[in-house]
């Protein structure tokens, strides 16, 4: 096992203890564009067989906590890549069109999830390889979106390979304040 993926999995065990006993996640919102979030997350994967497209649309910036939607992204991205199969886009696709929500998707084709794992996805130590992870990537992918005040969910088929879909509040609001530009 490599460092980083040990130093990765530690660091899961610790969010899961903070989701679970510690109130929640804390989050530090600022304001950002989401397509330097992509960015980012883009470049951490380097083309090995598959390659990422970007699709941005209408306004793309908002307050977030930056390190928790790299976070959520870079989950998704490494997950679609993982489950692609070679030389299949992995297609990233961000709707800023609305003023109050920022949507974005992750797409990959493929196999799609085992329905054994469809209602169970988003809980934690689920994952369909157990060698590869612990299984609490999508549960605090989850936890952060809601922390945002967002939603997240998905669709899978065969055909069609998994799309995750995400909608954030543009702006993260704290009791009656809303952190904005």
């Amino acid at each position: 096992m490599s460092g980083a993926r040990m130093a990765r999995m530690i660091e899961q065990i610790l969010e899961l203890t903070r989701i679970r006993f510690g109130g929640g996640l804390a989050l530090s919102p600022t304001t950002a564009d989401f397509r330097n979030i992509i960015d980012q997350v883009v470049g951490e994967f380097p083309e090995q067989g598959n390659s990422i497209s970007v699709n941005i649309v209408g306004d793309s910036r908002g307050a977030w906590d930056i390190d928790r939607l790299l976070q959520v992204l870079s989950n998704l991205v490494g997950n679609a890549l993982e489950h692609s199969p070679s030389g299949m886009e992995v297609r990233i696709r961000v709707d800023g069109t609305r003023d109050d929500v920022l949507e974005f998707e992750v797409h990959n084709g493929g196999e799609g999830v085992a329905s054994e794992l469809r209602d169970v996805l988003f809980e934690p130590f689920r994952s369909r390889d157990r060698s590869r992870g612990l299984g609490l990537g999508l549960f605090i992918c989850k936890q952060v979106v809601m922390a945002h005040g967002g939603t997240i969910g998905f669709e899978s088929s065969g055909d069609l390979g998994t799309c995750f879909r995400t909608s954030l509040p543009r702006y993260i609001t704290f009791g009656t304040e809303a952190v904005k530009d």
